[in-house]
């Protein structure tokens, strides 16, 4: 169970010698032999307004409306005719994209109804994580090791601490935690970070990281 546990965390280089023969190595291909295996697929799907599925099914009152479309709130909200607001006689919604928030407002104001906006700082950290973990899922299949560690990198940069060199991510962190955090071996992720460097956008000392330069491994990342 332990060999288990560390192939999915990444635990330590001490702890990796303990692997059977040959699990290392496999541990190093699986990023190579997932990225052709777990190819996004885009499919084309019809979309239809709120008004439509209103006149389809012949709706005359809306007691209560509803709305968690995963930032397109505004897009549902613009998809209701001016003809159709007047059925609805309440909405609850959750707002994904801070930017939206006042556009909603705004419309929803200006046909009348009060609103009110609640924050659970609980339910909103859980959200954050969730829709991380959601990305990071998608990353895993879409994105080799380098290019995953690159938007993660960009992610917490976000919290890091501005320098005369560039952003120092949080101190403390180890290639081990970067393994965890973008699912690859410490082994990948060394090498990514080694790629990273030098092409110029990060360097790396004990126990620490710094981006140097935050616009070019944005772009790299994608």
């Amino acid at each position: 169970m332990a060999s288990r546990l560390l192939i999915a965390a990444g635990e330590t280089a001490a702890s990796t010698r303990e692997l059977p023969f040959g699990v290392r190595e496999l541990i190093d291909a699986a990023d190579e032999i997932l990225v052709d295996r777990l190819k996004p697929e885009a499919l084309r799907v019809p979309l239809r307004t709120l008004s439509d599925v209103i006149d389809e099914h012949g709706v005359v009152h809306i007691d209560l409306l509803k709305i968690n479309v995963e930032k397109s709130e505004l897009d549902v909200l613009n998809g209701i005719e001016e003809r159709h607001w007047a059925l609805i006689r309440q909405i609850v919604l959750e707002i994904d994209t801070l930017k939206n928030r006042e556009k909603v407002l705004e419309l929803l104001e200006a046909r009348g109804f009060a609103t009110l906006v609640e924050q659970d700082e609980l339910l909103r950290m859980i959200a954050d994580r969730l829709r991380v973990s959601d990305r990071r899922r998608v990353e895993f299949g879409a994105y080799g090791t380098t290019r995953r560690l690159a938007r993660l990198l960009v992610d917490l940069a976000a919290a890091g601490t501005p320098s005369g060199a560039g952003v120092l991510l949080r101190k403390g962190l180890t290639q081990d935690d970067l393994a965890g955090m973008v699912g690859a071996s410490r082994e990948s992720v060394a090498r990514a970070l080694a790629s990273l460097r030098e092409l110029g956008f990060v360097s790396t000392g004990r126990r620490q990281v710094a981006v140097l330069d935050l616009a070019g491994l944005r772009e790299f990342a994608g």
